[in-house]
């Protein structure tokens, strides 16, 4: 049966086997041109940043929120008055567009969070499966290609 208890761990599995390549891959593409510690630290800065995806999402949206609505209030004429502990809207606006163009780069891990089947005891479907599958080689493939093409151009140097 495919909505029992083995089957679902098992796609749990393969879950967290594309996560781990991912990380796995990026730390092997940082390895073509930086020195092994640094490449390590970039697949934990990788697992890290894709671990925080979601809670950077929608931190985003709350502060895009606060800067609409400090410009409808100088719009509509009203003083504004920034607090000595709040960060000016301009330098907010600043950091969410380089916050969302990093968002393009960084994999969302919560693609492959299966913790919530697991827990409310809901099958794991294959189409969730395929779709994270497919995600992660993406990005797989985008990273042995990164690194292949920076071996590539060392070979030529």
């Amino acid at each position: 049966s495919d909505r029992g208890f083995l089957p679902n761990i098992v796609k749990g599995l393969i879950l967290i086997l594309a996560q781990t390549l991912i990380i796995m891959t990026a730390t092997l593409m940082a390895s073509s041109f930086l020195a092994t510690p640094v490449s390590i630290l970039f697949g934990l800065f990788v697992w890290f940043c894709g671990g925080f995806y979601g809670f950077t999402v929608e931190n985003l949206k709350i502060s895009e929120r606060m800067v609409a609505q400090i410009e409808k209030r100088i719009e509509r004429g009203d003083r504004y008055r920034q607090a000595p502990n709040e960060i000016d809207p301009a330098i907010v606006k600043v950091a969410n567009s380089a916050a969302g163009i990093t968002l393009h780069v960084i994999p969302n891990f919560g693609k492959f969070d299966f913790s919530n089947h697991l827990l409310n005891n809901i099958s794991l479907n294959g189409s969730t499966l395929a779709e994270a599958s497919g995600y992660a080689l993406i990005y797989i493939v985008v990273f042995l290609a990164a690194g292949t093409a920076v071996l590539h151009f060392k070979d030529l140097c």
